[in-house]
């Protein structure tokens, strides 16, 4: 908090205390120089909030359903049990590969877009497979670059388990998670994955139309993580190591 706001905060303190009769607070038995060291300061106002039950920062219910905007994009969300969602791929893309150059040739980040083997941003930003499908990441990429606005994350393990549990269970959590366009899923949960595919540095794009792989935030080295992924021939929802994939965010717990 800035000098200037405390200060602030703490003068209208002191003198909801000091005016008779302002919010009834006049005749409360609050010293407001509760650590009894001659200034009232930051401690002084912690016990004074607490001791009228209050708390600070305020809290602020935070309504999901709607949309963010994030690094030039918007992007839907969706409330699946006590989580929020990105209900869409994220988009970043400040650089685009041939799935034939990677992590393997530079150790640097790299991101791709399905089926587009050149490496201008703007050409590929017009194909169907960016705008469908969005960004496929490889790991350096997913740990350097800022994928998810702040006060969302990448999901942890147990994020990814108990979207899972929300949604059926693991054996059972694929067709609620998957899009019922382009594959074989109900979608029943809002989560709308698509079959994204990845990418491999000895085949190229690799699986599109039958999976989707999603990052997950505990890396394994510096180029794969525990994620998330998701077949056409199975209804069970597998974690297990990616090494590219796509990013959904995940809202901070309040």
């Amino acid at each position: 908090m800035k000098q200037g706001n405390m200060r602030t905060i703490v003068c209208w303190v002191a003198l909801g205390l000091w005016i008779p009769g302002w919010h009834g607070w006049a005749q409360a038995d609050f010293n407001p120089d509760s650590d009894g060291n001659g200034l009232v300061g930051m401690m002084d106002l912690m016990e004074f909030l607490t001791h009228y039950g209050m708390t600070w920062p305020p809290e602020v219910e935070l309504d999901c359903g709607g949309e963010v905007s994030f690094a030039g994009f918007t992007y839907g969300t969706v409330q699946i049990g006590n989580q929020c969602w990105f209900a869409e791929n994220v988009r970043y893309l400040p650089v685009v590969y041939p799935p034939s150059q990677g992590w393997e040739d530079d150790s640097g980040a790299h991101a791709y877009v399905l089926d587009y083997y050149g490496s201008s941003v703007a050409d590929a930003m017009t194909t169907s497979g960016y705008q469908t499908f969005g960004v496929i990441y490889d790991g350096p990429a997913v740990q350097q670059w800022t994928l998810c606005p702040s006060g969302w994350h990448l999901p942890t393990s147990s994020e990814w388990l108990d979207l899972l549990e929300t949604v059926g269970g693991q054996e059972l959590a694929g067709p609620a998670l998957k899009s019922d366009i382009g594959w074989n899923g109900t979608n029943s949960s809002g989560f709308g994955a698509l079959p994204g595919g990845a990418r491999s540095s000895a085949v190229g794009f690799l699986f599109d139309g039958s999976n989707a792989w999603f990052w997950g935030a505990e890396p394994f080295g510096s180029y794969s993580s525990q994620g998330l992924q998701l077949y056409t021939y199975a209804n069970e929802a597998i974690l297990d190591q990616v090494y590219s994939g796509h990013v959904r965010c995940i809202r901070d717990a309040p």
